[in-house]
């Protein structure tokens, strides 16, 4: 067994930080197993001192505490562009319920949101900024914990991969198309951006749009502005606005997830008989399609471990149609040749998707026949269908969008206070699931997802911070006028900064060849932090400096 590093700092006895960190490297134990806390001089608070390890993956699967809000289960397909085979791998998500102080991370991530394991055992991870840089979710990047098991990669694909320590990974192209082609699968699955999403209205959603005609002053009307603000040529939140349909479906949603058993009784196929009573995919030879299969079994079913199902996918090369399936240069007549490969996600409330894509060996008209099984202790269900690659489709074309000269609306301005008591109207309070702030805290910038035009959605301002009490207390601002001019004047100041730093910040991190005209990128791996962060200092500097220039103004016009 190797001896993993304890956090630096770590003064807890064998119930707390061990405990956290066995766990979390010992992500899926076969046998559970007992530690002690056996040093008889140790002094420490809790009475326990004993605590039996079983890995994240069984606390996950028990839940005693409802800490688990959701799971998926995927299998990526792949051969990394190697010479071996496709191999199968694959990918647990768990996103855990938002607690007080980020317990959840404490408990189950730590630093390692994406974890890749052999035997159970962590051999490398990564951080939060996977979670929000890579998948773009950065309000679930506390909250969801992604294990890539790796036990079915070739031998060869290993040595590449992993270095001996154990705790990290190599750098090399292979990785980076093992780590683009788990990035792609996830996002595929659209689970992790739908919980992202429902998280951001939880906040943006509470806030009214009458302050929008108000903040829009705040911004000077200058192209200038708006160029330094846009996002891939674009305003960073110029985006129509959609009718909102999650509302409209949440009672359909909880509708569905009540009728879910915890074995399945039902597994149909999404897919249209033809004329002659086939049920053929067709999928372009540059392109992929996909295909949906109905079940009725919780999200959990093969990812569990006790009473977990098995999902398993067969599949059979037919002979091309006026053609041997040998005789392909480089290929022996008698070597089968695969021309597709098929990614799984789900169950995922009631619905198994199925990604289909053509390999290098493909060729138009290749037929493939797609056997999809799934287990259960009464019956072993199966569906069938057959795969036929089709001529190319041309991609469309690109149409310039035409720049509008219309000023777009702002991120949304959403003020909190210690409590609203509900004289606060829609505005949030520090004990918002999304906040959990005291008084220390300034301000929250929301981002846009990586693939939406939107740099900044919504901006969220302590107005009963320290600072501001702080500054009125100071400066003896008693009648009402005079503390509600100054609750403005901050409000602005924080808003305007606060939305101009994180536009800075995120330019600035973007990689050089991203960012024309500049030689240098700086490494900020979490933009949103930063500002927060800074701005708890920044706040005080920005309400003296604005009240010495009004007292400058004042003079300079009374010399006039």
């Amino acid at each position: 067994m190797y001896s993993y590093q304890l956090p630096h700092g770590a003064k807890g006895n064998i119930s707390t930080d061990l405990y956290r960190s066995f766990n979390q490297y010992f992500y899926n134990l076969p046998l559970p197993f007992l530690v002690y806390e056996a040093r008889s001089n140790y002094d420490y608070e809790s009475n326990i001192d004993n605590k039996v390890i079983k890995g994240n993956r069984n606390r996950i699967d028990d839940d005693r505490h409802g800490n688990v809000e959701k799971t998926v289960s995927l299998v990526l397909e792949t051969n990394l562009d190697t010479s071996n085979s496709y191999f199968k791998v694959p990918v647990d998500i768990t996103v855990f319920k938002v607690q007080p102080s980020n317990e959840q991370k404490r408990q189950f991530i730590g630093n390692k949101n994406l974890i890749f394991t052999l035997n159970g055992q962590v051999h490398g991870f990564e951080g939060q900024t996977f979670i929000s840089k890579d998948l773009g979710f950065n309000l679930l990047k506390n909250s969801v914990l992604i294990s890539v098991d790796c036990n079915y990669l070739p031998v060869d694909v290993m040595q590449e991969i992993f270095m001996s320590n154990r705790t990290h990974i190599k750098q090399g192209k292979l990785t980076e198309s093992f780590r683009s082609e788990i990035i792609n699968i996830i996002k595929r699955d659209k689970t992790l951006k739908k919980i992202n999403e429902q998280r951001k209205n939880e906040l943006i959603g509470k806030s009214s749009n009458e302050n929008f005609n108000s903040v829009i002053e705040l911004l000077p009307k200058s192209s200038e502005v708006f160029e330094f603000l846009k996002n891939n040529s674009n305003l960073p939140f110029s985006v129509s606005k959609k009718k909102n349909k999650n509302a409209s479906n949440k009672k359909s949603d909880k509708a569905q997830r009540s009728q879910l058993s915890r074995f399945p009784s039902q597994f149909k196929l999404n897919l249209n008989e033809d004329k002659d009573g086939k049920k053929i995919k067709a999928i372009p030879l540059n392109q992929g399609g996909h295909v949906n299969i109905k079940t009725d079994v919780e999200d959990d079913y093969i990812f569990r471990s006790s009473d977990a199902g098995k999902l398993n996918i067969e599949i059979l090369q037919k002979t091309k149609v006026g053609e041997s399936k040998g005789g392909a240069e480089g290929k022996s007549p008698n070597s089968p040749i695969k021309s597709i490969k098929v990614d799984l996600s789900g169950p995922s409330e009631g619905n198994i998707r199925l990604d289909i894509k053509p390999t290098t060996d493909a060729k138009v008209g290749d037929e493939v026949e797609v056997t999809v099984s799934l287990t259960s202790p009464s019956e072993k269900f199966t569906c069938q269908f057959t795969v036929r690659v089709d001529e190319k489709i041309a991609k469309p074309k690109k149409t310039e969008e035409k720049e509008s000269n219309q000023y777009p609306n702002p991120p949304a301005a959403i003020k909190a206070y210690e409590n609203t008591n509900g004289d606060k109207g829609n505005d949030l309070s520090w004990d918002a699931e999304q906040l959990d702030w005291n008084g220390n805290d300034v301000v929250k910038v929301i981002g846009g997802d990586t693939d939406s035009k939107l740099l900044v959605e919504a901006i969220v301002v302590n107005m009963d911070s320290f600072v501001l009490k702080d500054f009125i207390n100071k400066n003896n601002y008693t009648k009402e006028k005079d503390i509600q001019r100054i609750s403005n004047k901050y409000f602005q100041l924080i808003y305007t900064h606060s939305l101009g730093l994180y536009s800075i910040c995120t330019k600035m991190q973007k990689k050089p060849e991203d960012n024309k005209g500049s030689e240098e990128s700086f490494d900020i791996e979490q933009v949103d932090e930063f500002v927060s962060n800074l701005t708890k200092s920044y706040a005080s500097f920005l309400l003296y400096m604005d009240l010495h220039n009004e007292e400058v103004m004042k003079k300079m016009t009374d010399d006039d």
